[in-house]
């Protein structure tokens, strides 16, 4: 098995970006999920809320940090995202996430984008969801299309971090429980990620497209009422991890 891809969404929930190679620290890829946006009301705001966010794209860099965002019209705000007075702010309405609101150009432009007041906040550790480390497999993805007849499904509708290629269907579930390398790091996997309805959303538009959940519930049935589509993870060992590098279950 192999690493086929490495996705980031420095700004979460904008567009991915992809990675040729990247470091995995303890609380996931450095460059993942380092800021999020925020309603007026300090409440996390996702694709959920504004689909479209996903036409932008965000580039982060660090030594120096350097945060771009390209919007879909060709507009460029770019600059060195400095660090503004702390803040918590609300996530899924079940979890508080430390994190500084960013000064900079960055809130107008969003604000102005998405047509509803909007702040960003880097994160004071990472703004994952549950988990650091979302991982699916080239293998899950061609069941899906097989079994709903949409050929055109690609990986990057399910925002994995990592995409990875040599095991069967679903064959990342067997190691829920379990340690798994991926080049020089060392994951835990934690448990099945549960999917939302961004997943029926177009990647590149934000649009609803496709009623990909009832696609996966029709041949994955669950007990449960979630639809689960690859696996979450912890990090346990920090280290360097590049498209091509093996995967070995442990």
């Amino acid at each position: 098995m192999r690493v086929e891809a490495i996705y980031v969404s420095p700004v979460k929930s904008l567009a991915l970006q992809r990675l040729e190679h990247t470091m995995l620290g303890k609380h996931g890829i450095v460059e993942d999920r380092r800021f999020f946006l925020i309603s007026d009301k300090a409440r996390l705001v996702t694709q959920r809320e504004v689909a479209s966010l996903t036409q932008v794209r965000a580039v982060f860099t660090r030594d120096p940090d350097a945060l771009r965002l390209e919007f879909p019209d060709g507009r460029v705000v770019e600059g060195a995202p400095t660090n503004g007075e702390p803040i918590m702010s609300r996530f899924f309405g079940t979890r508080d996430v430390e994190g500084f609101l960013v000064d900079g150009p960055w809130d107008a432009a969003m604000s102005a984008f998405a047509g509803m007041p909007l702040r960003l906040v880097r994160a004071a550790k990472s703004a994952f969801d549950g988990f650091p480390v979302s991982i699916c497999s080239e293998a899950s993805i061609a069941a899906l299309r097989a079994n709903s007849g949409e050929s055109s499904i690609e990986e990057r509708r399910f925002r994995p971090n990592f995409y990875i290629s040599g095991c069967d269907a679903h064959g990342e579930d067997a190691w829920i429980g379990g340690r798994v390398r991926m080049g020089a790091a060392v994951v835990h996997v934690a448990m099945a990620d549960p999917r939302c309805a961004i997943i029926t959303h177009d990647p590149d538009t934000g649009e609803r497209d496709m009623s990909t959940l009832k696609m996966i519930a029709a041949y994955r049935p669950m007990k449960s009422k979630e639809v689960n589509f690859g696996v979450y993870a912890g990090v346990e060992t920090p280290g360097e991890i590049a498209v091509g590098d093996d995967v070995v279950p442990l």
